[in-house]
């Protein structure tokens, strides 16, 4: 057995001596030794490379060496495939790549490789169907695949049709991708569409999206995703409401078309059957804190408020103000300034929006008082804030 163990161990070390030994002299792919099955593919690859980034030839038989040493190995009938295609012979190229998908139909990187090859072919269907399977199996390759679809001049529709698999991760991040790159707002729509049907949106992506496009100046596009969205999940009761979460019964959203609320030192928010302001007397605060964007048309509207308001200090107490979003300077009005303290009541503001404007920001503000006495303190209570469209009927 002391025997039989000591030969065993001898031919180990002889073994790992030998792939020492080639690692360090580059093994001769076409030698005794590879043929004899007695270096790794690792090696061979090794050497391949190092041979071909020093010559404009390309070692094939080397590379057939390879594959037949590993016949069922993707990534060595990948790496045949690029050879093949550096030496100019994409056909033998394609077929080896082929083989390799066949080997590894799941692999994502072998899959990029055959697109690679695809898009500089002009083969546009195996370039869609291929990107179909990477977004299906990773997220790693998305920027990838869609600049591939990108460079295509891939529709929507054909993306749609040949190119997204129906899975949600993939879906929503093409959706997205769009709302950041896309030409026009009609691609957008027709994906959101599809991932409505699919039951794959929800408040964040609407959310997302419609950042996107509102920094793009996609402003219909933006409020049509966020409005189809927020009636599907049915927030509000009102879906007249030019406005979202106007009682602000659930924490908002990240989305330019519902409250943003941003608390400061001496100012904080408290949501419980409405919105509740509180000014803690420490500074003269400049405030423009709770904010909405409204996608409008030309014409009369009227702002609604259900308010109270107890024990606010200073000559200059908060307003809620609607200004055109695009361009202040061409519409803006206010409401009464909110000084000392009121029971609940209900605040009216009528006005027309002017021609060429198209999103409007309701906010509520302060500006700093100039009087000696001017830390402003006291509880401003919101209970309700809509904005909608008169009808000729209603004014």
């Amino acid at each position: 057995m002391r025997v039989l163990t000591l030969a065993i161990l001898s031919w180990v070390s002889i073994l790992t001596l030998w792939s020492i030994y080639l690692d360090r002299s580059r093994v001769d792919p076409n030698g005794l030794a590879c043929r004899l099955a007695a270096c790794r593919k690792d090696q061979i690859l090794t050497t391949l490379a190092s041979r071909s980034s020093t010559s404009d030839s390309v070692d094939i038989l080397g590379f057939n060496r390879l594959v037949s040493m590993a016949p069922a190995d993707a990534f060595a009938w990948a790496a045949l495939a690029d050879f093949r295609n550096a030496s100019g012979a994409p056909v033998e190229a394609r077929r080896a790549l082929d083989r390799a998908v066949e080997l590894a139909p799941n692999s994502a990187a072998i899959r990029m490789r055959r697109m690679n090859l695809c898009f500089e072919t002009g083969d546009r269907n195996c370039v869609l169907s291929d990107g179909k399977h990477v977004l299906g199996q990773t997220a790693s390759f998305d920027g990838a695949v869609f600049l591939y679809y990108k460079s295509l001049n891939a529709g929507a529709g054909e993306v749609a049709a040949l190119g997204l698999p129906v899975d949600r991760r993939a879906c929503r991040s093409w959706a997205l991708h769009l709302a950041k790159n896309a030409k026009s707002g009609a691609g957008v729509m027709a994906v959101w569409s599809r991932l409505q049907n699919l039951g794959f949106t929800d408040g964040l992506l609407a959310g997302q999206i419609a950042s996107e496009l509102v920094g793009r100046g996609e402003y219909e596009t933006a409020w049509a995703v966020w409005d189809q969205e927020r009636r599907r999940a049915r927030w509000d009761s009102d879906a007249a409401n030019l406005l979202t979460n106007g009682e602000f019964k659930r924490k908002p959203l990240f989305s330019p078309f519902d409250w943003a609320l941003h608390p400061q030192p001496g100012l904080t928010f408290v949501q419980d059957t409405g919105l509740h302001v509180e000014f803690a007397g420490k500074a003269n605060l400049a405030v423009a804190n709770v904010s909405q964007l409204s996608y409008v048309r030309p014409g009369p509207h009227r702002l609604v408020l259900e308010l109270a308001h107890d024990e606010i200090t200073t000559g200059r107490g908060p307003v809620v103000r609607v200004v055109d979003a695009e361009q202040p300077g061409r519409f803006s009005v206010q409401t009464e300034m909110f000084r000392g303290s009121s029971p609940r009541r209900t605040v009216e503001l009528s006005f027309t929006v002017p021609p060429g404007c198209r999103v409007l920001r309701v906010q509520l503000e302060r500006t700093p008082s100039e009087k000696f006495d001017n830390k402003i303190a006291g509880v401003l209570h919101l209970y309700r804030v809509s904005l909608r469209e008169v009808a000729p009927g209603e004014r």
